[in-house]
């Protein structure tokens, strides 16, 4: 059985866009986050501290999309329902130790997706929600 890889996304509050950059969380609650700058010379590396307070962590489902893109929490998905043309919205989230999807806009009803896709996330789409 092949374990999942634990990965995670930041949501920047400050600057309102995914950190892309190689980040860690420190034992003081900051991330270090690491990139490259292009200077004259050369390549320089940077390091700053970021507070933890200014972020949204989201974890990686381990899961894909029926297109292979990966599904995190807080990703909007679009579901076929079963022997009809419609679709769903749904809501990734994490309870009880599981993934689930709720369906949206109310977010009462859970669903297991059959064919579903990734069409966006609470941050960068949020008129999806409504």
């Amino acid at each position: 059985m092949k374990n999942r890889p634990i990965k995670f996304r930041a949501w920047s509050l400050e600057y309102k866009q995914w950190m892309n950059h190689c980040s860690v969380i420190d034992s003081e609650g900051n991330i270090l986050v690491l990139y490259y700058e292009q200077k004259e010379d050369g390549i320089s590396p940077i390091v700053f501290d970021y507070p933890l307070d200014r972020v949204i962590i989201q974890q990686f489902t381990g899961l894909t999309d029926s297109t292979g893109k990966e599904i995190y929490e807080g990703d909007i998905l679009e579901e076929l329902i079963r022997n009809e043309s419609a679709t769903q919205l749904g809501v990734c989230k994490q309870i009880l130790g599981g993934w689930r999807i709720f369906s949206l806009p109310d977010s009462k009803n859970c669903w297991h997706g059959w064919k579903q896709k990734v069409v966006g996330n609470i941050f960068e789409t949020p008129e999806l929600l409504v």
